[in-house]
């Protein structure tokens, strides 16, 4: 196993398509979010969940820090992330995933921590010619740059990592994750048969 990072959820979303907060849409009786969260522990040095407002999950276990502003998207919270291990001194980089991302393969994640080079900034998976930010591994070093792209408007995960991605490869033999972003998408996760004992 690769040194361990601190990792954080980005969880501070309207959830405009799922019409709640989908953080803590239940699955098997638990929140997405702690799904989320026990699939990341052992790449995990500290679980920090990126909230809209400070405290907002502590109550089911989570240290939530809040954006620093809500309003600037998941790049905003890549910012707020960044600058959270930056004030704590704890490592150069994250681990950063959203709290809809249910079913991490740990052989996903491995190939994330194998890719890690020095010389790479923000490390990610890619669909052909579209970047798959979360999970994803970014540096200490693209604070300044993120916060230049976002004072000219430019909200975009995909031009960022275009400009300083490393792709890695996934894995030939994985579960894919599943992205729960509507309710349909967790009604379908829910009819899994892994689910059937807890729902």
């Amino acid at each position: 196993m690769t040194d361990k990072i601190p990792v954080y959820i980005l969880a501070g979303g309207k959830s405009s398509r799922f019409g709640s907060n989908k953080a803590l849409a239940l699955l098997g009786h638990r929140p997405l979010l702690e799904h989320v969260a026990e699939a990341l522990k052992p790449f995990a040095s500290s679980i920090t969940v990126v909230g809209r407002v400070d405290e907002q999950y502590q109550d089911i276990g989570y240290r939530t820090i809040g954006d620093i502003d809500p309003d600037l998207g998941p790049l905003g919270g890549l910012v707020t992330a960044l600058s959270d291990v930056q004030a704590s001194a704890s490592s150069p980089r994250i681990l950063l995933c959203a709290c809809d991302q249910i079913l991490l393969d740990p052989s996903i994640l491995s190939k994330l921590f194998s890719a890690q080079h020095p010389d790479h900034l923000a490390i990610a998976f890619r669909d052909r010619d579209y970047w798959m930010p979360f999970p994803g591994i970014y540096d200490l070093r693209l604070l300044g740059q993120i916060k230049d792209q976002l004072q000219s408007q430019t909200r975009s995960f995909q031009f960022l990592l275009d400009q300083v991605g490393y792709a890695a490869s996934l894995p030939d033999q994985c579960t894919p994750f599943f992205d729960c972003n509507t309710e349909d998408r967790l009604s379908e996760l829910r009819s899994l048969h892994q689910f059937d004992r807890d729902c």
